[in-house]
């Protein structure tokens, strides 16, 4: 019954991979859509076990793997400057905001039992 369901996912995500192309978005966006509606958040169809966290974790791979390759290093140095000042201010506006929150909040780190 499990391998039903692994192939009803797949052949879902392949159909809205095709869907969120003919829409304008990326096919991972549609593909990541079918694991939203047919997961635990809508339809609730097929549940988590083992194999399906064995395959997304295979799929997590072989997406980071794909965006490594299709990576273009030329551009990545073009803007390496750009997007470091951005990460940079990123995490710098986190910081004070969850310090903020902290103190607003009154909320200590002691960790002591």
């Amino acid at each position: 019954m499990e391998y039903l369901l692994i192939m009803l996912l797949v052949i879902v995500t392949i159909f809205l991979g095709k869907v969120g192309t003919w829409f304008g978005f990326s096919e991972v966006v549609g593909q990541l859509f079918s694991g939203i509606i047919l997961g635990s958040s809508i339809l609730n169809i097929v549940q988590s076990s083992h194999l399906i966290h064995l395959i997304a974790e295979i799929g997590i791979f072989l997406l980071m793997l794909n965006s490594g390759l299709e990576s273009d290093l030329k551009e990545m140095k073009r803007y390496i400057k750009a997007s470091s000042l951005i990460a940079a201010q990123k995490s710098i506006n986190w910081t004070i905001f969850i310090q903020l929150i902290r103190r607003h909040l009154r909320y200590d780190f002691d960790y002591k039992n």
